[in-house]
């Protein structure tokens, strides 16, 4: 699959969670008037390219969610720093499904993956960043687990902003 049709995708899906929690946060529930939740809806003023024909939530419940990041093994990971929680939805037997991938962490708001093969598995990493600390897990795609917390580094608080984003560059899927 191409990366610009993931990338529109994501960005779909982040506008749908954001909606969800707005309709949330705004009437207490996802079944509030006009919830789009479970729906194939079009939203004015967002042009969608001509091979897509309706907007549809992927996944829902998903509280607080922030980044967005594809990782190995097809899984879309997201991070929710109101909760802690860096989360995985995946598909598996046709039914999508959500499960909680680390815990207890400090506002967790970017997160990255660097993954390398050799010929008989693929070692991965799982980078995060926190409000007050980069740090790295060893993360298995077979059984969707992280281990291994190592913390790379602190990073200043303060300031009128609290999350952290972060990019490893050359993008990981670049042959360049």
């Amino acid at each position: 699959m191409k990366r610009e049709p993931l990338i529109v995708l994501a960005l779909i899906i982040a506008i749908l969670i954001a909606g969800t929690v707005f309709v949330m946060d705004r009437f207490g529930s996802i079944n509030a008037p006009g919830s789009i939740i479970g729906q194939s809806v079009e939203l004015s003023g967002i042009s969608l390219p001509e091979d897509f024909r309706s907007i549809e939530v992927y996944a829902d419940g998903i509280t607080g969610a922030r980044v967005m990041e594809f990782g190995p093994g097809g899984a879309m990971f997201v991070s929710r720093p109101s909760e802690g929680l860096i989360s995985a939805i995946f598909e598996e037997r046709g039914r999508i499904e959500v499960i909680d991938i680390l815990s207890d962490l400090n506002r967790p708001h970017g997160i990255a993956f660097k993954c390398s093969n050799d010929s008989f598995f693929e070692d991965c990493r799982m980078y995060v960043a926190e409000t007050d600390a980069l740090s790295v897990f060893i993360y298995d795609p077979s059984t969707r687990s992280a281990s291994e917390k190592t913390k790379l580094l602190d990073l200043p608080g303060g300031g009128r902003h609290f999350t952290r984003t972060i990019l490893l560059m050359p993008y990981p899927k670049d042959d360049t």
